[in-house]
């Protein structure tokens, strides 16, 4: 019984939206491999900046890299979102990508004047 309304709800949630197909040809373009590219390093960076703040976490220097580490979640979210955009899996409003890359952007710059407050 639980088996089937698990299903059920499953079918529901996915039965409901449309079926469009996505333009997988986008991914070789220059702009989409790159999106890919950027995410990847987005990443990567997200996680070195978690490892960072995990070594100084209650220290002094925290706050900052906890901006670092949000500031890369937003960067790589947005592209992300961007390439999705380019592989037309779902429309997004135009202002979304350079409204998160604007935050991520404002973040670095919250971190950067934390680290001067607190080293100088």
């Amino acid at each position: 019984m639980k088996r089937v309304s698990i299903f059920g709800v499953v079918l529901s949630i996915f039965g409901v939206s449309s079926a469009h197909a996505a333009n997988f040809a986008a991914i070789i373009t220059p702009p989409g491999f790159m999106s890919i590219i950027v995410a990847a390093v987005a990443v990567a960076s997200t996680l070195g900046c978690w490892k960072v703040f995990s070594l100084v976490k209650g220290g002094f220097l925290g706050k900052s890299w906890l901006m670092f580490t949000g500031a890369c979640a937003l960067f790589g979210l947005s592209q992300l979102l961007h390439f999705f955009a380019v592989l037309e899996l779902f429309s997004l409003p135009s202002f979304i990508v350079p409204l998160l890359l604007a935050g991520s952007a404002g973040l670095i710059f919250y971190g950067v004047m934390e680290t001067r407050k607190t080293l100088g």
